[in-house]
């Protein structure tokens, strides 16, 4: 680890493609690189698994480096906090005394009720549960969350209902030639597509 902490710290000072990123430019690589684990995983090719987790260890430790420079966190302080994370999530591990042999339900209840009391004092709602990741991904997060507290269509057909409404309102705003219009009106195709499926 310390050896490739040195390599980054050095590219960051003599590479220019390295110096010139920042956190936000090298966000998408992140986002790539941890569809590209998936990928390998799923093919199961163990020397693909190695360098694809590696490229993604890349991104942490390349985000860590550019923190580091200015002098906010450094890559020992996120694997401090990741550590802390875990063994606070973990008390049936590593306070075992004080639990009995939890099922894997138990432990995953348990750990929602820790992450509850993390958020204590802080602003919450519905869709602070929804997790980053691909916009179809989160609006069907979504729609299953506020289903949950009853906004939902009670048949496929209701749900088809609003896709056709949605889709004749895409087609007058195409009419309009109002670029606002037709992005909002296409996300609120995609939306309503998405509750369908």
């Amino acid at each position: 680890m310390d050896k490739l902490l040195k390599i980054m710290q050095e590219l960051r000072e003599k590479c220019p493609w390295d110096q010139q990123q920042t956190p936000m430019s090298l966000t998408k690589y992140a986002i790539e690189e941890a569809y590209e684990v998936e990928a390998a995983v799923r093919q199961g090719n163990i020397d693909e698994i190695r360098n694809e987790l590696g490229d993604l260890l890349l991104q942490v430790v390349f985000q860590s480096q550019m923190f580091s420079e200015q002098a906010a966190f450094n890559f020992q302080d996120v694997v401090e906090a990741i550590s802390e994370k875990l063994i606070r999530r973990h008390p049936h591990v590593f306070q075992a005394d004080q639990f009995n042999n939890l099922t894997p339900e138990q432990v995953s209840e348990l750990w929602k009720q820790i992450k509850q009391q993390e958020k204590q004092g802080k602003p919450q709602s519905r869709l602070d549960e929804i997790k980053h990741g691909p916009a179809l991904l989160q609006a069907q997060e979504i729609q299953e969350n506020v289903a949950k507290v009853g906004f939902d269509f009670e048949t496929v057909e209701d749900a088809y209902g609003k896709l056709e409404e949605e889709l004749d309102e895409f087609k007058q705003a195409l009419k309009n030639q109002n670029i606002d219009e037709i992005q909002d009106e296409f996300g609120d195709c995609l939306f309503s597509l998405v509750n369908v499926g």
